[in-house]
C-alpha cells in the first residue's frame, strides 16, 4: 500500500479558517460576565477571612492575575495554590482548632420516605434558584426565595436528623449554600459580574431617558435663541 507524502495530504486539506476570515467586517469582542465575576479573596497561602477556610483555582481571588479570576489561568492557580494549602493545612493544624467535637457523621442505612422527601424537596430547590436565583434577579423574587429557602434548610435539618444519607447530606448542603447566595444577592444593590438586577437596569434606562430628553430640550432652546 503506498502512503501519500505528508506534502500530498496536506495540499488536499483547506487551511483552518481564521477569525478574520470567518467574521467580515469584524465582529466586536468583549470580555463575558464569566471573566468578571471575581472570587473569595485569599491571601498568598489560599486562606480566607473565615477561619479554618481556604479557597483555590475558579473559587479564589488570590490577585496573581489581577482583580478578578479568569478561567484561562485558574488551573495554574488551582495547582499551586492547591499545593500551598495543602502544605497550609498540614503544618498549621490549630487553624482548624479542636475537631474531635465536630467530626462529620457517615451516611448510615438510608430510610426510604426519607429519601423520597429528601430527593424531592432537592428538585424544588433546584427549581426556586433557577426561577428566582437565576440570571435576572429581582427584589420580589429573592425575596420569596429567601423565605423558601429559609423553610428548606429547616426541613433538611430534620431530615438529616432523621437519616444520614447522601441524599440528606445533599439537601442540607445546597439548601445552606442557596440560601446563602439568596441572602448575598437581595443585600447586594448593586449589578455586577453575573448579578443582575432588573430594578437597576429599568431605572438606569429611565434616567438615561431623562436625561437625552433634558439635553435635547435644552438644545431645543438653545436653538430657538
Amino acid at each position: 500500500m503506498r502512503v501519500a507524502a505528508p506534502s500530498a495530504l496536506c495540499s488536499t486539506v483547506a487551511p483552518f479558517p481564521l477569525f478574520t476570515h470567518v467574521c467580515v467586517p469584524p465582529s466586536p469582542c468583549v470580555p463575558a460576565a464569566h471573566y468578571t465575576c471575581g472570587g473569595v479573596e485569599t491571601d498568598l497561602v489560599g486562606k480566607t477571612s473565615l477561619r479554618g477556610l481556604f479557597a483555590c483555582g475558579e473559587a479564589a481571588r488570590t490577585g496573581l492575575h489581577g482583580g478578578n479570576r479568569l478561567a484561562s489561568t485558574s488551573l495554574l492557580e488551582g495547582i499551586v495554590w492547591g499545593d500551598s494549602v495543602a502544605k497550609c493545612c498540614v503544618d498549621n493544624q490549630e487553624v482548624f482548632g479542636d475537631t474531635q467535637d465536630s467530626i462529620i457523621q457517615g451516611p448510615t442505612m438510608p430510610d426510604s420516605d426519607v429519601v423520597a422527601l429528601a430527593t424531592s424537596e432537592l428538585a424544588a430547590l433546584k427549581r426556586v434558584m433557577w426561577d428566582n436565583v437565576g440570571i435576572v434577579r429581582t427584589t420580589p423574587l429573592l425575596t420569596a426565595a429567601v423565605s423558601t429557602l429559609t423553610a428548606s434548610v429547616a426541613s433538611a435539618a430534620k431530615l438529616y436528623e432523621r437519616s444520614v444519607c447522601l441524599e440528606t447530606i445533599m439537601l442540607r448542603d445546597a439548601s445552606t449554600a442557596g440560601l446563602g447566595v439568596a441572602k448575598a444577592a437581595l443585600a447586594n444593590e448593586v449589578s455586577q459580574g453575573t448579578h443582575y438586577l432588573e430594578e437597576e437596569a429599568e431605572a438606569e434606562a429611565e434616567e438615561e431617558a431623562e436625561a437625552e430628553a433634558a439635553e435635547a430640550e435644552a438644545a431645543a432652546e438653545a436653538a430657538a435663541v
